[in-house]
């Protein structure tokens, strides 16, 4: 591997662990935003990773840090579960109200018209 190899892929694992590390360290007041910003930020990180030639890069030298960024993975993973399951709960509430309202609304032709004619 040489010299400039070494130093982008050095670059790139810092810029990991900071990013992942930043999200855990926040999932207890994260918003859904910021958490799709973090995703986001981070598949460009990976995809740049993955650009970096596997036989040129000794990755054996990272296994400890990719083990470790893979363990906060699973608690940001756990996090974008619970959003998705609270969106989820949220659809169904608001498509039970929507069914619900329809049932007490009338779209059919009027029977009768009632007028009152008191002032």
């Amino acid at each position: 591997m040489d010299d400039g190899t070494a130093r982008s892929l050095e670059r790139l694992m810092d810029e990991l662990v900071r990013l992942t590390r930043e999200c855990r360290d926040r999932l207890a007041d994260i918003t859904p935003e910021e958490l799709a910003d973090y995703v986001e930020r981070r598949a460009i990180v990976v995809e740049a990773l993955k650009s970096i030639s596997a036989e040129q890069t000794d990755y054996a030298r990272y296994h400890e840090t990719i083990r470790q960024v893979l363990a906060w993975d699973r608690d940001i993973a756990a996090k974008l579960e619970a959003f998705r399951q609270e969106a989820a709960d949220r659809l169904i509430g608001l498509r039970q109200s929507r069914e619900s309202r329809k049932a007490y609304m009338f779209d059919g032709p009027v029977d009768s018209l009632f007028v009152d004619r008191r002032q």
